[in-house]
């Protein structure tokens, strides 16, 4: 992502918090795209410019953060010609895809499955610390892991686990 692009990041959960975070980081416009008001405010506070719940169109970049399967097809129909689609929301049952759309806008579809922890340190240098921290709601001991996991999409914010 650079200055001036405009991203779509679709599901501010986790994923889509810390992308839109780095894609306004990179001076990106971004639009966040969520069911939940609470998880637009998240986005709108971490940076970015326009929160809805309707996608887009015409982007340069389409980063599918919910794992949704509708949604990757929402995402790749929103970018322009030669845009990119990034998937980064895992689909354990597979998706079906709009092809057709990704052959005639001659669309770049990418997968990530995340960086090594290694690479963490580097990457919160380059982010305020401020951002990286308003995005977590909760912060629950280690031996709540499971309940916290169940309530995973419960509410907007990430929950942070400590010992």
């Amino acid at each position: 992502v650079v200055a001036g692009e405009r991203v779509g990041v679709f599901g501010c959960g986790g994923l889509g918090l810390s992308a839109v975070i780095v894609a306004a980081q990179a001076g990106a416009h971004v639009t966040a795209m969520d069911r939940s008001p609470d998880a637009l405010e998240f986005a709108r506070r971490l940076g970015a410019t326009d929160v809805q719940s309707a996608a887009p169109s015409d982007l340069h970049v389409a980063l599918e953060c919910s794992g949704h399967p509708a949604l990757v097809n929402v995402a790749l129909r929103s970018l322009r010609r030669r845009g990119r689609h990034v998937q980064v929301g895992l689909l354990p049952d597979g998706a079906d895809t709009a092809l057709d759309v990704v052959i005639a806008r001659e669309l770049d579809v990418l997968g990530s499955h995340g960086m090594p922890a290694r690479d963490y340190p580097e990457l919160l240098r380059t982010l305020p610390l401020d951002a990286v921290a308003s995005m977590i709601a909760r912060r629950e001991p280690l031996e709540g892991a499971q309940l916290a996991l169940d309530a995973l999409g419960d509410a907007a914010g990430v929950t942070i686990l400590h010992p």
